[in-house]
């Protein structure tokens, strides 16, 4: 062999021998535990009654969620609601362009990937409450409970 083939085999060799002694000290390394997330603060916000696990409180039915909303696609259909609140819970979205009470279809938006937003909104909805085009992406809305009316006994039984 030749001196250059010998010199790149021992380049090569020493790379290998430095590649495993790094695999071997990381995994040697102790772990360190996940920092929390930091959640912003806005105030007055939802985010105090909601814990950093995301699951549900018991959240006051006059506690204001105010925070941005997004459109959510067309095919998920025209009354699509996602809030941080179960599923069937009546709502009142306030923003720039207007109101809407409906019952949320689903639980969203992830508060740790998007901890600003608070509501994804069937298209057509968002156009009306925002008053922009989805082509602006979020608008600033307020989301209130909306106390459901009791049941009431419209059978007539004696």
């Amino acid at each position: 062999m030749t001196r250059g083939c010998l010199l790149a085999i021992a380049v090569v060799v020493a790379f290998w021998i430095a590649a495993g002694l790094f695999v071997a000290a990381a995994i040697a390394a102790p772990r360190r535990e996940a920092e929390p997330v930091p959640r912003p603060s806005s105030g007055a916000s939802h985010e105090a009654a909601i814990p950093a696990t995301g699951a549900v409180a018991a959240i006051p039915s006059d506690a204001p969620l105010t925070g941005n909303a997004g459109w959510a696609v067309p095919s998920l259909g025209a009354s699509y609601l996602a809030v941080r609140l179960p599923r069937g819970t009546v709502v009142t979205i306030t923003g720039p362009g207007g109101t809407w009470t409906t019952r949320t279809t689903d639980y969203g938006p992830s508060s740790r990937i998007k901890p600003s937003r608070v509501v994804d909104i069937a298209v057509g909805h968002w156009r009306e409450v925002c008053g922009l085009s989805p082509s602006r992406g979020l608008c600033r809305v307020t989301i209130v409970r909306t106390p459901m009316a009791p049941a009431t006994d419209v059978g007539g039984t004696p």
